[in-house]
């Protein structure tokens, strides 16, 4: 199993030790990038993907660990909910395993259209 895959399989488990570094990873694997504010952005970071879809999160302080909130967000977030990542979560919603086949199948898709 990759480390994205693990990555993944970590989020989809609803961890209290979750850290932002790991999220930036997730988020840049299905190809959303940090929007960087202005001067007074604050925590609040956007993250946005090719098709223009938005993310917008706090970013934690003073540690790095994300509460449980940011985490439930991302998973049902409306404005992600057309994208490839929500279509993943959806996915493993459904699959009985993170070490099935269409698990596998659905991740070397996605890097199938990542790397196109």
């Amino acid at each position: 199993m990759s480390k994205i895959e693990k990555l993944l399989e970590r989020l989809l488990s609803n961890p209290k030790d979750f850290t932002w570094d790991e999220l930036i990873n997730v988020l840049a694997y299905f190809g959303y990038r940090e929007n960087k504010g202005g001067k007074t952005g604050g925590s609040r970071r956007k993250f946005i993907d090719a098709g223009k879809n938005i993310i917008s999160l706090h970013k934690p302080h003073p540690g790095n660990i994300l509460k449980t909130y940011a985490i439930k967000e991302i998973r049902k977030d409306d404005e992600i909910k057309s994208t490839k990542l929500n279509s993943y979560f959806s996915f493993m919603r459904g699959a009985k395993s993170a070490n099935s086949e269409l698990f596998k199948d659905f991740c070397n898709e996605a890097e199938m259209e990542k790397n196109s």
